[in-house]
């Protein structure tokens, strides 16, 4: 560890984009104020962790597995599974900004909301959408479209109850 002395409006600099700079000492208390792109994520320790172990939670919590669905079904199921995150992604991305990523402005989300809605993405998806009919035309009969209807709900309901979480834990 690197350790270094700094007074009141002092500051250390990380790379080319990260400045630190003493704003307050009172007591044993420092205020630090960072400077640093939009894009890096700034937590205090404690709350990283709690991010941290939120997210192992989340991964370890979750009874949808390709492994379970690859031992359970075909390709055409893991596609199914799989179709509420890479498509629906994109569906949200492209719905997100009807006039461009520019109408963002400083939109914390920003460049998240633009890798999804981006062409390279977008052809992701459509590639997807396509290979998810090719397969639904080689091996879909009626019974089967239910199965495959039942298992695209619980993929969704998933998919939307990861994203809950993280709403919920920034409250």
């Amino acid at each position: 560890m690197l350790v270094l002395t700094r007074r009141m409006d002092e500051s250390i600099v990380i790379g080319d984009d990260i400045r630190v700079t003493v704003v307050a000492i009172k007591g044993d208390h420092v205020r630090l104020g960072v400077e640093a792109p939009r894009a890096t994520p700034i937590h205090r320790e404690e709350v990283y962790e709690e991010i941290q172990q939120e997210n192992r939670a989340a991964a370890a919590a979750s009874p949808l597995d390709t492994d379970q669905l690859s031992a359970a079904g075909d390709l055409l199921d893991l596609h199914v599974a799989l179709a509420p995150c890479v498509i629906g992604y994109a569906e949200i991305g492209r719905h997100l900004v009807p006039e461009g990523v520019d109408a963002l402005g400083d939109h914390p989300y920003r460049e998240w909301i633009a890798e999804y809605a981006g062409d390279a993405y977008q052809a992701v998806a459509a590639k997807a959408r396509r290979h998810l009919d090719d397969l639904a035309a080689r091996a879909m009969t009626e019974r089967r479209f239910n199965e495959l209807a039942a298992l695209f709900g619980k993929a969704s309901r998933l998919e939307a109850d990861f994203w809950q979480m993280g709403f919920d834990g920034g409250r």
